[in-house]
């Protein structure tokens, strides 16, 4: 797998522009990240600039824009912060829309398990949940997955629901499911 290195361009919405190496894989995954924090999108791009196999298509820093944009051109996976996520779902009909055309694996990537609804936002269809602690490797590893249809959501995220479980609003057979979940060494992925 040859890689080039080129320096990629980012302008932001003041006119001021950032560019840094990237490495880009001829087969590589491409993914939109969605954040309205600047800093937050650069950190992700410099994250999956480590990685052959993926690489970053576009940065948002609005879901309004980012749902706006032709189906076509979405990227097959993207990463999203909790408000964006939120603002699309507001968007509801263009959302679904959005789906249909061009089935976009979404990744919630939350900084504190409180910031997002994990049962809620998979209910919805995201395929993927991460914390803005994840480590390239398993950003690359989500990305992976998701963009081949599973589900992955970070091991913490797992243990930090199954801690805030209020047993009696759970039944016997989503405990049994939590408990297999938190007992595992790894992330949960739904084809496993």
């Amino acid at each position: 797998m040859s890689t080039a290195r080129f320096a990629r361009r980012v302008e932001h919405s003041d006119g001021s522009h950032v560019a840094f190496p990237v490495r880009k894989a001829s087969s590589s995954i491409c993914v939109d990240v969605v954040h309205e924090c600047m800093v937050i999108r650069c950190g992700f791009a410099t994250m999956l600039s480590q990685l052959a196999d993926v690489s970053v298509a576009r940065e948002f820093e609005s879901a309004a824009v980012y749902v706006d944009l032709p189906a076509a051109c979405h990227a097959p996976v993207a990463l999203v912060s909790p408000k964006s996520y939120v603002d699309m779902v507001k968007g509801g009909t263009r959302l679904s829309l959005m789906r249909c055309k061009s089935p976009v694996a979404i990744i919630i990537v939350a900084p504190a398990f409180g910031d997002l609804d994990a049962h809620e936002a998979l209910e919805r269809g995201v395929k993927g949940l991460l914390l803005h602690s994840v480590v390239p490797i398993e950003l690359g590893a989500a990305i992976r997955r998701v963009s081949q249809g599973s589900r992955y959501v970070m091991h913490s995220i797992v243990m930090s629901v199954n801690e805030h479980i209020d047993g009696s609003s759970v039944t016997a057979e989503e405990r049994q499911t939590l408990s297999q979940l938190s007992d595992r060494d790894g992330p949960y992925d739904e084809a496993e």
